[in-house]
C-alpha cells in the first residue's frame, strides 16, 4: 500500500484523486495547514444529502445530524471499543495476557467516551443501530446497511438505510442536545 502522505507531509496526488474532491483545508495560513478528507461513508451520504437539499433549514438538520454521527463513532473510538492488535511475547507462549482484562477501559477518559457511547447505543432502535454500525463504525455503504435489513433491491436498500440513518441522526441530536 502507498503511503498516503509525501515526504514534505503533505497528502498526495493518489490520496486527494481517492477522496474525489472531498476535502476540506484549514489551519492559518502562515504556519498550519490542516486537511480533512471527508471521503468516509457518512461524508459521503451527507454530502449527497446536502446536495439535494432545496432549503438552508434542511442543510442545517443535515449538518447537526452527521455532527450527532461524527459523535458517536468519536466516543466509540475514543472509549478503546474498536479493538486492538495484541502483541505476541514469544517468551510466554499461550499467555499474550495473564490478567485476561484486555477489554477493560484504562483510562477515566475512556471510561467516559464508553458511557457516552452506551448511552447513545441504548437511544437508537435495533435497526438503527445495525444501520449505524455498518456506515459509521465499519464505514461500508448505505446498500450493504440496507441489505443487512433484509431489502433485496438496491433502490429499497440504500432508501431504508438513509431513512434509518437520518432518524438514528435525530435521536442522537436529541440525546446530546
Amino acid at each position: 500500500m502507498k503511503a498516503a502522505f509525501n515526504l514534505e507531509g503533505l497528502p498526495t496526488a493518489e490520496r486527494f484523486v481517492q477522496s474525489n474532491g472531498h476535502v476540506e483545508v484549514g489551519g492559518d495560513d502562515r504556519a498550519t495547514r490542516v486537511y480533512r478528507f471527508k471521503d468516509s461513508a457518512l461524508a459521503r451520504v451527507y454530502a449527497d444529502l446536502n446536495a439535494r437539499s432545496t432549503t438552508e433549514d434542511q442543510r442545517s438538520i443535515n449538518r447537526a445530524q452527521e455532527r450527532a454521527l461524527e459523535r458517536y463513532f468519536t466516543a466509540f473510538a475514543e472509549g478503546g471499543l474498536t479493538g486492538s492488535m495484541g502483541s505476541v511475547d514469544f517468551d510466554r507462549a499461550g499467555a499474550s495476557n495473564p490478567s485476561g482484562r484486555d477489554h477493560a477501559a484504562k483510562t477515566d477518559f475512556q471510561v467516559d467516551a464508553r458511557a457516552d457511547w452506551h448511552m447513545a447505543n441504548y437511544a437508537l432502535s435495533g435497526n438503527e443501530r445495525i444501520v449505524v454500525d455498518i456506515v459509521v463504525l465499519k464505514d461500508g455503504s448505505l446498500e450493504q446497511a440496507g441489505r443487512a435489513l433484509g431489502k433485496l433491491s438496491q433502490r429499497r436498500a440504500i432508501q431504508a438505510a438513509r431513512d434509518l440513518l437520518r432518524k438514528a441522526g435525530d435521536a442522537l441530536v436529541e440525546l446530546w442536545r
